[in-house]
């Protein structure tokens, strides 16, 4: 099966019309044979919540294809 993502966010007119950032970030991607969606929303009250939202959605991704290229090889291997 072929697999195809895609990922959008914006920012909402209260940040906009206050000069805050887009705190929120969405992330998607194929990996071998699997897809995944993560989505991140960072907290208004927080600081540099941007930059958080990112971080964790992009480590999510990079743990989410470290673990599927693991379980492949023990599957793989037993």
């Amino acid at each position: 099966m072929k697999f195809a993502t895609d990922s959008y966010f914006h920012i909402g007119l209260a940040h906009l019309n206050s000069g805050k950032p887009c705190q929120d970030y969405a992330l998607s991607g194929i990996h071998e044979d699997a897809a995944f969606a993560i989505v991140s929303d960072g907290c208004s009250s927080g600081g540099e919540t941007d930059v958080g939202a990112r971080i964790l959605a992009l480590s999510t991704a990079s743990a989410i294809r470290e673990h599927w290229t693991t379980a492949r090889t023990v599957l793989v291997d037993t």
